[in-house]
């Protein structure tokens, strides 16, 4: 089993502030929702009139993945792809009458596969940004695999791989990622480790809650 060590966080991915993404045109944002829309109100492959209204349907299917859309009570809404590590990759949010797209999104799976931490909001598990590899752990060496150049390790393994869906609803949808699931896991990471993440819409914001789980003696 093995002591466990946790760590919980909520962070506020994008608010109805009416400036966009710090640097990012508030009326241009380039592959929004699979379209190269140049105005943020220009119907797209996710208009509300042909797929958020859909009596029963809380979910579509975008490019053969399963997108899980969330909506909140003001008009707000996300898109978020289980399948490839649990990315909310568009995000959207009426603002001064205008819808407003508020992240890059990917113009189809392959692509987001091919970038999955470049696009939308990721997840950057076990271990964000870029460390050396091997590095030194209670005495001995630990050797990850090489993700960009040689001796160099980049954002973790969990934005590439899928997670289960544990819970949603109307506004919000919950996944996890038991890393035992990763086939050749010990070679991505050492430690074995259990992450669950919420993306929430409400009140014009969305919102990420993570908690990650690690067995540190394993």
């Amino acid at each position: 089993a093995g002591d466990e060590s946790e760590v919980g966080e909520v962070i506020e991915c994008c608010g109805g502030s009416g400036n966009g993404l710090p640097g990012t045109p508030t009326r241009s944002v380039p592959h929004v929702l699979g379209a190269a829309a140049k105005c943020s109100t220009q119907p797209s492959r996710f208009s509300p009139r042909r797929d958020f209204h859909m009596a029963g349907t809380r979910t579509i299917n975008w490019h053969g993945e399963t997108a899980h859309i969330l909506e909140g009570a003001d008009g707000a809404r996300a898109h978020v792809i289980p399948a490839i590590g649990a990315n909310c990759i568009a995000f959207s949010a009426p603002i001064r009458g205008e819808r407003v797209h508020l992240l890059s999104t990917p113009s189809s799976a392959e692509v987001l596969r091919g970038r999955p931490t470049f696009w939308g909001f990721p997840i950057l598990a076990p271990y964000p940004g870029r460390h050396v590899t091997p590095f030194r752990w209670q005495g001995a060496d630990v050797k990850v695999e090489v993700v960009e150049r040689p001796g160099v390790m980049l954002h973790g393994f969990a934005a590439r791989v899928p997670w289960e869906v544990v819970a949603s609803g109307a506004d919000f949808v919950t996944c996890q990622l038991d890393s035992e699931s990763v086939p050749d896991r010990g070679a991505a990471w050492p430690f074995p480790f259990r992450a669950t993440a919420t993306h929430r819409v409400a009140d014009g914001k969305l919102t990420l809650a993570d908690r990650k789980s690690t067995r540190l003696n394993s």
